[in-house]
């Protein structure tokens, strides 16, 4: 049935419908972060922040690799904090903790950093199967930087400009973390899957209001830090959302893992790097699953694949440069 089904007009070919599941340890080797890690290349050495929705930090993946934890979430009539002490600043142990006393509960943070440098995890997946996953720095510190607010009447949550903006600035003048065994580490990368709006081309300085984060942008790249930026989900042909319309970011879009451009991944001139995006499994809160993992697709989940590529370089190259990584 199957050779005369074959020799029929109009059937190109027969292939078997396999059964395949969404795993962090499918793209890890497709970017080729295994050959590092097989060569004893992690990102040990180097820190990576991520600048999001706040990282678990009891989950197993994280377990001795938060090096520093901060908060900057301010408030309005309309909004609430999501520092676990209430206020718009918080600086140290949990305070970059994922916010699970809040109205909005999010993975998406959790989710960031699992890609970015989670440790080796193991789990019993829904098919009663064995799995490990790992992050593609797996040795590399994680600073957890919370920059979200709470909108209690959408139920969902936002972040400001400015928040974004004393994040940034914290790293700059933070940009070094100490390591449980002593001595230190420096800050490779700072991710940041979070954007919005429409833009056609770079945004400089002074072009509009939002853009205001520009110039630490540029002087965290000239200190050896690079910016990774998400392009954005809105499937636009030539433009990304802001803030990965700066020039001086280092911007990303997704790719499926037949290394084809995602179709719901911005793409433009501003974007300077591709990953993999598309239902990629890591890191969600605990106590919100059995097995404490999570499938989800986005720009946000190309970014740290970036972001922990910076790290594994940067840890065998420790003098490269941000333009000499990016390059590479």
């Amino acid at each position: 049935q199957l050779d005369r089904l074959a020799a029929s007009p109009g059937v190109l070919a027969i292939v078997e419908d396999r059964q395949n599941e969404v795993q962090l340890d499918e793209t890890v080797p497709l970017i080729g972060a295994n050959v590092l890690h097989a060569s004893g290349l992690t990102g040990e050495g180097t820190a990576v922040a991520i600048i999001d929705t706040g990282t678990d930090h009891e989950h197993p993946m994280f377990a001795g690799a938060i090096a520093a934890s901060a908060c900057f979430s301010s408030y309005t009539v309309d909004t609430r904090s999501r520092c676990p002490n209430g206020q718009t600043v918080e600086i140290g142990p949990g305070a970059g903790d994922a916010c699970e006393w809040c109205e909005a509960r999010s993975d998406h943070g959790t989710h960031v950093a699992g890609i970015a440098a989670g440790r080796d995890y193991t789990f019993v997946d829904n098919g009663g199967a064995e799995r490990t996953i790992r992050g593609v720095a797996p040795g590399a510190m994680i600073v957890a930087i919370n920059v979200f607010t709470d909108v209690p009447e959408t139920g969902k949550t936002t972040a400001l400009d400015s928040d974004m903006l004393a994040a940034l600035e914290w790293i700059f003048l933070n940009p070094d973390v100490d390591l449980p065994g002593g001595g230190t580490a420096p800050i490779v990368a700072a991710n940041m899957s979070i954007g919005g709006g429409l833009f056609d081309d770079f945004c400089p300085f002074g072009e509009f209001e939002g853009v205001f984060i520009q110039p630490v942008i540029s002087a965290l790249r000239s200190s050896g830090i690079a910016t990774i930026i998400a392009s954005g989900n809105d499937s636009y042909n030539a433009a990304t959302n802001y803030p990965g319309c700066i020039q001086e970011a280092v911007t990303v879009g997704a790719t499926t893992r037949s290394d084809e451009v995602a179709g719901f991944s911005n793409s433009a001139i501003m974007v300077d790097l591709l990953a993999p995006g598309n239902e990629i499994m890591s890191a969600i809160e605990t106590g919100t699953s059995e097995m404490e993992v999570g499938v989800l697709s986005g720009t946000s989940m190309a970014t740290p694949h970036v972001a922990g590529a910076f790290a594994l370089l940067a840890g065998a190259h420790p003098l490269a440069t941000v333009n000499d990584i990016e390059t590479a």
